[in-house]
């Protein structure tokens, strides 16, 4: 995903992880050249791409990876593992580095950091949702009836007697939103989480 911070909620941190995504020697179409220049005719079977559009696969790899694994786990406890075991530091201790600027990486830039396959095999907890647990928080974000359809495909009606709130969508990232409150300089946030051993 993009590099955050959340602009829509910004009490979710984005992105939640990186995986490998550049110079990936990827299959490439015959469609265009290897430049994507008009003027280039040449045509290959490979070539050297960066981007989204790389660690995408990585990423998705990773989570059929742990599907196989562990059948029975939700997409929500497979992310979970990614994010929760993802490192966000070389082994010499150094930080990465954020391949924009060359400078050390920012949780705006990597999330919680690269994946590690291994680890997230065994991540110990981790934090599972289900679909009404989305539909909870479009409900917070105050999505109307008809808006909420549209995304599930289905009738869902907020309950009026439960608050809802956008801190309490069982996300393993967290994003701590201070609003000014007249007269006071003190705030307190709270985010819930349920964590599940597996």
């Amino acid at each position: 995903s993009a590099r955050g911070p959340n602009p829509i909620t910004p009490e979710i941190l984005k992105p939640d992880f990186i995986a490998p995504g550049t110079n990936i020697l990827a299959a490439f179409t015959k469609y265009a050249g290897p430049t994507n220049l008009d003027q280039d005719d040449r045509r290959v079977d490979f070539n050297i791409i960066t981007g989204t559009s790389m660690s995408c696969p990585h990423a998705s790899g990773i989570a059929a990876l742990i599907k196989s694994v562990y059948p029975n786990w939700s997409p929500a406890a497979i992310r979970s593992a990614l994010i929760t075991t993802a490192y966000a530091s070389y082994n010499n201790g150094e930080k990465l580095l954020d391949s924009a600027t060359n400078a050390p990486s920012t949780p705006f830039a990597v999330g919680a950091g690269h994946v590690n396959p291994i680890l997230a095999l065994n991540p110990g907890l981790v934090y599972d949702l289900t679909a009404d647990d989305y539909l909870n928080f479009l409900c917070a974000l105050n999505y109307t009836p008809d808006r909420i359809e549209a995304v599930a495909r289905r009738k869902f009606s907020c309950d009026a007697q439960k608050h809802n709130s956008v801190t309490s969508l069982n996300y393993p990232s967290f994003g701590v939103v201070f609003k000014p409150v007249a007269g006071s300089s003190i705030a307190t946030i709270i985010h819930e989480r349920t964590l599940t051993n597996v």
